[in-house]
């Protein structure tokens, strides 16, 4: 499943067709992950303060395959934050991703 998150600085609207974030800075694996029930997944990322230089993020994607290298696997999915991400220093950074699946 989705093994890598990637966040970035692009503000491009994701499209259907991205295979990339627009302007991605770093990559961490999949450091919790759970299911919940038979519709609803929950996949969490850790970017330590000395990895994730400080600064404004707003666009997010997650991963299936690839290394640890930026851009490498399959997307998975992309999004954008409802408002920037303002990282200071000091500062570990963990993203949770819900999936919820319906028929």
């Amino acid at each position: 499943g989705i093994a890598w998150g990637e966040i970035g600085t692009g503000s491009t609207t994701p499209a259907n067709t991205d295979t990339a974030l627009t302007t991605p800075t770093n990559r961490a694996p999949v450091s919790y992950a759970a299911d919940i029930g038979f519709d609803e997944a929950q996949v969490q990322f850790f970017f330590p303060d000395a990895v994730l230089a400080n600064g404004s993020f707003t666009e997010f994607g997650t991963f299936i395959g690839g290394s640890s290298g930026i851009g490498t696997g399959n997307m998975f999915n992309h999004a954008l934050f409802g408002s920037a991400y303002s990282k200071s220093s000091g500062t570990d950074t963990t993203v949770e991703v819900d999936f919820s699946f319906a028929n």
